[in-house]
């Protein structure tokens, strides 16, 4: 039969295991209660962001939108000059212009795709890591059927 160590000695003092399960489970108990503390506190401070926060993100909602229609407005300005000093038509003028601007947002969309494309080169190198962890796992498990069992 398998002794069992008592959680208290002959003088019914409590055992060093006894002490060391106490506090074991004090530790546990301390942990919980910081994680259920910084939930609550994340949770707060969440709240508290949100409530300052959607003011100014209106804001500039509403700054962005203005910023996109001086944008159309100059350029249809750009447009009016560029038809008033060469002998171009308002109508293409205004068609040069558009062009001319679709060929920079162009040119800002590639480079920044090419940008982001390569920012991604940490994360492929997880994904290699992740396979490699799941083949060396794989592998193992593939030897041990072949062994068979322990």
């Amino acid at each position: 039969m398998v002794t069992k160590t008592p959680l208290r000695n002959e003088n019914g003092h409590s055992s060093p295991a006894s002490d060391a399960l106490r506090g074991v489970a004090s530790l546990s108990r301390d942990i919980l209660r910081l994680v259920e503390l910084q939930a609550r506190l994340a949770k707060v401070d969440a709240s508290a962001f949100a409530k300052r926060a959607i003011l100014p993100c209106l804001a500039l909602a509403g700054a962005c939108m203005l910023a996109l229609a001086a944008f159309a407005v100059g350029l249809l300005g750009t447009a009016q000059i560029l038809s008033e000093n060469t002998n171009l038509t308002e109508g293409v003028a205004q068609m040069i212009v558009a062009m001319a601007t679709l060929l920079v947002c162009a040119t800002a969309g590639v480079i920044a795709l090419s940008v982001i494309k390569s920012s991604t080169s940490p994360l492929a190198r997880s994904r290699d890591e992740l396979v490699a962890n799941y083949q060396s796992i794989a592998d193992a498990l593939h030897r041990r059927d072949q062994i068979g069992p322990i």
